[in-house]
């Protein structure tokens, strides 16, 4: 997310003209479709979502205990408490929009 603003930016910039042929452009088509991927999932069927959510959670879960045991002290960004609150999961009536 810190060059969020700035991927989106180039690629707007290059729409219009988009050339496949020219490998800056197609470079940033890449990284905005990866940017697409990262919230693909809530918009999937529920029965697809919420497994996959879980196993995202439990690598993250991981990856935070794993960081907590090499280097002391949790960012807030790290909180489990936050991560495990109703607040972090897409309302149903939001993904029924989309």
């Amino acid at each position: 997310m810190a060059r969020h603003g700035e991927i989106l930016d180039s690629f707007k910039q290059k729409v219009d003209t988009f050339d496949f042929t020219n490998e800056e452009h197609v470079t940033c088509l890449k990284m905005v479709l990866i940017k697409c991927c990262d919230i693909s999932n809530e918009v999937r069927p529920t029965e697809v979502a919420e497994p996959w959510v879980d196993c995202l959670l439990e690598e993250y879960f991981m990856q935070v205990t794993a960081s907590w045991k090499s280097a002391p002290g949790v960012a807030s960004y790290q909180s489990l408490e936050i991560v495990q609150s109703p607040s972090v999961r897409v309302p149903p009536r939001l993904v029924s929009f989309l």
